[in-house]
Order: C-alpha cells, then structure tokens, then sequence
C-alpha cells in the first residue's frame, strides 16, 4: 500500500472520513504509551529506533497494531506488545486515524525543481491543519481543522484521476511562521511527493501539461489554511520562546509514571515544555544507545536517566551540575555524589538510591531461635540449620540462601560485597592500583563457593535478582541478598511471606571485616549538547529535589539520596523498612567506575567470569584471582585507566 491518496483504496477514504470524529480521541489514547517513544507528533526518533507514525496510511498502521496484538509478527519487542494490548479495538482504530492524520517528517521527504520550498512541504494538506491545532490545542483551531479535513478528503476523490499531480503539500512549517504565508499565496500547481511504506520519497511523474485540482476544492483549503495560519500565530505568539527538553526516563516498573508526573508538573510551573521517551528496559542497551546519541554529539535528549556506574563512561560528553546545585551536593549520601563527581565535574545529581540488603525470614529465625546474623559464618549456621530443619518437616524445595549468582553484573555487585567485607579491597582502588589479588579475596570467593549445593541450589549459578526473589518470596528460602524493591512485592497482598520478612545489612567477612553494601540507583544527568543547558539543569535540580523525592517515596517506594528524609515520620510509616536503609547506603562501596572510567565494563565483565569460574569450580580461587589481575594490567596499560 503507498502512503498517496491516489493511490488508496476508495473503501479505506471513505472510512478515513468517518473516523474524522475519532482523531482527538486517538491523540489522547496516544498519550499514555505511544508518545513516549514516537514522539507527540509520530515523528519518531530514529536514533532509539522508534520508526515514524506520521503520515503512515490508516489501513497500514490499523493493520500493524492488530498483528502486534495477535501475535502474528515476530521478533516485537517486549515493550511494544505491552503497549499495544493494552488499548481495546475502538482505541487502535482511533490512534491509527489519529496518526495518519499528522503531517510526515520533512526527512521523508525530498525537494525536486519546481516543487513547494521543502520547509513548506506536507504529506496532505489535512495534515498540517491537524499538526497546527494540536500544537495550540485551541477549540478553535480544532473546528477549523475537522472541517478542513472534510474538504480534503473530498478533494481527493475528485483528484484520484490525477494522481501525478494530486494537491497534498500545502504548509508544514512552524505554525508562527507568517512570512511564510505570501509564499503560500503564489504555489501553483507544483509537482508533489509519493512516500512509501519504507519511508522512501519520490517525486510525482512529471506531467505534460500541468493539472491541478478543482478550483473550488484550491480555493476552500487555501482559505481555510491562511485562517488558521493567522489564529495559530496570534494564539501561540507568546509561547515560541519557551524551552522544549526530552528526558529519558527507564520504564521499569512505575519509574516512567513518576518522572512523567514530576516533570509535566516543573512544566506547568516555568511554562517550559517536557516530552517523556522510554530507552530499552536493559541497561546494556540502554547505555549503548547513550553512548551512540553523545558520541555523535546529538541534541536529541537533553536529560538523561544514568545508572551509578556510568558516570565514569559517559561523564565526558556530560555538562557540570556543580555551576547549578549550589549546596544541594551535601544534602545527599558522600559516596553518590563521589560516584557522580568526574575530574571535578559533578556529572549527574542522584536521584534514587539502592544497596545490597539481606532479606530474612522472621518468623523462621524465631521458630529455631536464630538471631539475624551478623557475620557469613553465622548466616552459613543459620541457614544449614533451618534448611534442613524444614525440609524434615515436609517442605523439600527450602534453600538457606539465595543470591545473583548468573555471569552478569548482578553476580560483579554480590562478588564485590563478599571481597570488601573480607576486607580484600575494591578490586581496583581510588589510586588505580589492582588489588584484587590477594588472600582475604581468596578467602571470600571459597566461602561463597561451598554455598552452592550446600545452602544455595545449583541453579542459583543462573540467577537473577527476580529468580533469587521468585524462590524467596514463595516461601522456599531462608535468606536473600537483593536490592531494596524486594520489600515492596514481598509485602504485596498475594505474597505468601507477607508479614515474615525482614530487612538488615548483609553479614561481615569476620571479626576482621566489615558489612559492606554495593552501591547502586539512578542519576539525572544533562547531555553536553543540549540546546537548553541551563533549563535542562533546572529541570534536574528540581526532580532531585527533596519535594519530588519525598513524594517518590511516599507514593512508589523509592530509596531517597537525601539523607534527611530519612528521619522523615511520613515517610517512615510509609516504608518501615526505610530506617534499616540509611545505614547501608552511608557506607555503601562503589563499584570501580569512575577510576577504570570507560574501560569499566571490561573491568567488571573480568570480574565476574573469574567469580563464576571459582563458584562452578572451573578454578580455583588463587588460579582464578591470578587470571583476573594479569588481564586488568594489560587493559589498564600498567595502571594508567585513563
């Protein structure tokens, strides 16, 4: 099917006309999920790719949404078919109108000689009567619009016999651009646009005499245009000069809802602008998409969303928050702001917090007279004890503890805490130097070792954070180690442990050693290219401010940087679990990001290899630690990371 009226068959205008009344509803159902990627105009971003809507053909882009629904294409992103199945049948025909409807990008398109100046162009003159009401959303402009809509439509029918040179390019540029309409009074029959399904734009066959629509069909759209050129421009005079920012916020869980609402609400309040986009849900894409939108120096995001690792990856391509945060730094936790701060650069301000915690079961401590443990060797004890206990007792499937023990960075995140709490160092230290070979790590890694089979389950060597929290929340596990967000589900009302669990720092290596926490959470930093630094900065500031924070807290759970929150009573009664958490969040240990900069991930993908290597027993500790130092010497260049 081409995307040129045409072109189109007659039953799918027809039913484009009687889906008129159904634009708005569309562009309002749009809003919940399809904006965030394709952008509040379906232009799409091609640099995530999320392809262009705008301009696509009803028929087309009705038929896409029901075989995404169905399960008839393959390879659909998990994102995409969790946004499509949740609109019913009326909603899919209504967005698949309502984008039809919007103006295609000028990049479809392609300027030939004699044609309407490229700036000028539009896929159909309906098109960018919509794309100027929408933009004012003024009743208006929206009236003027629909009628013009109908005109259009009939003006296709009549002009289907002369498809070279079928009117659909009338105006397309910004709707306060009112010079521009004197250029519009002179267009005159000029050769238009066919744009494919693959986004390739071809111009019309050149005619051997010049055809044009009826004159009255002319006439009416070029009235109509001019009139709503002049309201939009009177309507929308004072607001050219506000700023528009992109922030990328992650979808996991309510994090998207939360930064959404929070950041229309900064809007509202500076009569800026805001649009939400959504990057992969994994963090490994999530950061090579980064990587590729700063390296190529693009202004396409202004905020972005940065996990605690990546400071140190990305930080050159990141503006300095310090000219902006005046004394904020010292209200949040030392070691985020650390993290964040780059050749003296603060880099990103912290927005939410996360540290290794252990998770236990209260009621079962009780039932064989167990305190929480304070070191590994107790929690080893402990959890043979009450494993074998309970398994004499019927429940088979119990485990002692469970953990993140897959070759990922979730296993680099635990292997560090054991390490660190044996007091083996941080693997590379703030100097630079390699300190992971050593006997205290050694010792670590053995201990971590003689857990799997033993009170840890063979198959924890492929676990996850959520399959260590699948076997513990369904009541089969004595003790976890995970991240804060555990808390909530394992209090959710269809949760067999509910009311049984509890929350504490995980165990030292001895009396020698220490209870050490992993450092994790997220960051708003602002990219160095952004046209509007200074507004983007403020927009930071005002997320990670303690207002939103609170309210982050309150309503979904989310661990505050701030350290004053801490004692906050609403905030307390809210998340009990909250008071357990400054503690580990203080002295939380940061990975080896900022000091190993870019090369981190090959730090860490090291790291944890040699890690699961001595837990599945492909190496001994000492073989294995030996490899490791020997491979970060050579990736270090003899200590010199950057």
């Amino acid at each position: 099917m081409k995307g040129y009226a045409g072109n189109t068959p007659a039953d799918e205008k027809d039913e484009a006309l009687e889906l008129t009344g159904r634009i708005d509803a569309g562009r309002k159902a749009c809003q919940a999920y399809c904006e965030s990627c394709h952008l509040a105009n379906g232009e799409g971003l091609r640099a995530m790719g999320y392809p262009v809507l705008a301009g696509q053909p009803y028929g087309y882009l009705l038929r896409q949404m029901t075989e995404v629904r169905d399960g008839k294409r393959l390879n659909v992103a998990a994102e995409l078919f969790s946004a499509i199945t949740k609109y019913n049948d009326a909603q899919q025909v209504a967005i698949s109108a309502s984008q039809a409807s919007l103006t295609t990008p000028r990049s479809m398109l392609v300027s030939t000689r004699g044609m309407i100046p490229a700036e000028m162009g539009s896929k159909d003159p309906e098109a960018s009567i919509r794309r100027v009401a929408g933009g004012a959303n003024h009743p208006a402009l929206g009236a003027l619009a629909n009628r013009a809509h109908h005109r259009a439509l009939g003006c296709e029918r009549d002009a289907a016999r002369w498809p070279s040179t079928c009117d659909r390019g009338i105006f397309s540029g910004s709707p306060c651009h009112c010079s521009k309409l004197m250029d519009l009074l002179k267009i005159r029959g000029a050769r238009r646009h066919i744009v494919t399904n693959s986004g390739q734009s071809l111009p019309a066959p050149t005619a051997t005499a010049e055809h044009s629509l009826p004159r009255k069909c002319r006439r009416a759209l070029l009235r109509d245009t001019i009139h709503l050129m002049l309201l939009a421009c009177a309507l929308l005079a004072g607001a050219v000069q506000a700023a528009s920012l992109r922030v990328s916020c992650s979808g996991v869980g309510a994090e998207a809802q939360f930064c959404r609402g929070a950041a229309m609400d900064w809007a509202a309040k500076t009569g800026n602008q805001v649009q939400i986009l959504t990057p992969p849900n994994d963090a490994s894409e999530r950061l090579a998409l980064y990587q590729q939108l700063l390296f190529a120096r693009s202004d396409k995001i202004d905020v972005l969303q940065i996990d605690v690792i990546w400071p140190g990856l990305l930080g050159s391509h990141l503006l300095d928050l310090g000219p902006y945060a005046k004394d904020a730094p010292q209200q949040h936790f030392a070691g985020f702001i650390a993290n964040n701060t780059i050749n003296r650069r603060l880099v990103a301000m912290p927005w939410f917090a996360n540290a290794g915690l252990l998770f236990y079961r209260t009621d079962l401590l009780q039932k064989y007279g167990r305190k929480v443990p304070a070191t590994w060797a107790e929690l080893t004890v402990s959890a043979k004890l009450i494993q074998d206990g309970e398994r004499a007792a019927g429940n088979r499937n119990m485990w002692g503890y469970v953990w993140q023990g897959r070759a990922y960075e979730g296993l680099s995140c635990n292997a560090l805490e054991w390490v660190a709490s044996h007091g083996g160092g941080a693997i590379v230290e703030a100097d630079g130097r390699i300190s992971i070979r050593n006997p205290r790590a050694a010792q670590a890694l053995t201990t971590a070792a003689a857990w799997v089979g033993t009170i840890s389950p063979t198959a924890v060597l492929n676990y996850a954070e959520e399959e260590a929290r699948g076997v513990f929340q369904a009541g089969n596990a004595v003790f976890m180690r995970n991240w804060p967000y555990a808390w909530a589900l394992a209090q959710g009302g269809d949760s067999v442990i509910r009311g049984k669990v509890g929350v504490a720092p995980l165990p030292s290596g001895g009396k020698d050693g220490r209870h050490v926490a992993t450092l994790g959470g997220e960051s708003l930093a602002v990219s160095m290219y952004s046209k509007h630094p200074a507004e983007a900065a403020e927009l930071v500031m005002y997320l990670t401010g303690e207002a939103v924070q609170k309210d982050r807290a309150l309503r979904g759970s989310f661990n505050p940087t701030l350290t004053a929150l801490y004692a906050d009573p609403e905030i307390l009664r809210a998340n009990p679990f909250m008071s357990e958490l400054a503690a580990s969040f203080s002295g939380a240990l940061a990975r080896p990001s900022t000091v190993t900069g870019a090369r981190y991930n090959q730090v860490s993908h090291q790291f944890w290899n040699a890690a699961h290597d001595v837990l599945s027993g492909k190496a001994a500790p000492d073989q294995a630690l030996g490899r490791l130092e020997q491979s970060l010497k050579r990736l270090s260049r003899g200590g010199k990371w950057k």
